[in-house]
C-alpha cells in the first residue's frame, strides 16, 4: 500500500496537496480508507503544515514532499525548485495563501 501511494504521488508530480484533495486522492483513486493518512505520509517523508487560504479565517492542512517548504503562496525544493501552489482544493478555490505555521501538524 505504501509503495502505490509513493508511485501515484510521483506519477502525478504531487509536491503539495491540501488535506481535502489527499482524503479525495486516498479514497477515489487508491481505495484506501482516509484514517491511513496520518500513518502512511509520515512514513513517506511528507509532513503537514498550517496555511490559510481563499479569505476564510481558519487554517487548513496541506501536506508537503519532503525537503519542501512552503512560503506565500509558492512551494520551494531540492535543486533550486520553485513552483506556484494555489490553494486549489476540492470545491475549486484557487487563491494564494499564507503560511500560518511551519510546524507540523498532528492528526
Amino acid at each position: 500500500m505504501l509503495q502505490l501511494l509513493e508511485e501515484h504521488l510521483n506519477e502525478k508530480g504531487i509536491r503539495a496537496i491540501s488535506l481535502k484533495d489527499l482524503q479525495g486522492l486516498f479514497v477515489d483513486d487508491l481505495k484506501i480508507g482516509v484514517n491511513r493518512i496520518r500513518h502512511l505520509m509520515p512514513e513517506l517523508g511528507w509532513s503537514a503544515v498550517s496555511v490559510k487560504w481563499g479569505g476564510v479565517d481558519h487554517s487548513r492542512a496541506v501536506w508537503l514532499r519532503p525537503d519542501h517548504q512552503l512560503s506565500n503562496g509558492e512551494i520551494f525544493g531540492p535543486g533550486g525548485f520553485r513552483a506556484k501552489f494555489d490553494g486549489k482544493t476540492s470545491e475549486g478555490i484557487e487563491q494564494p495563501f499564507d503560511l500560518i505555521d511551519a510546524k507540523e501538524v498532528t492528526y
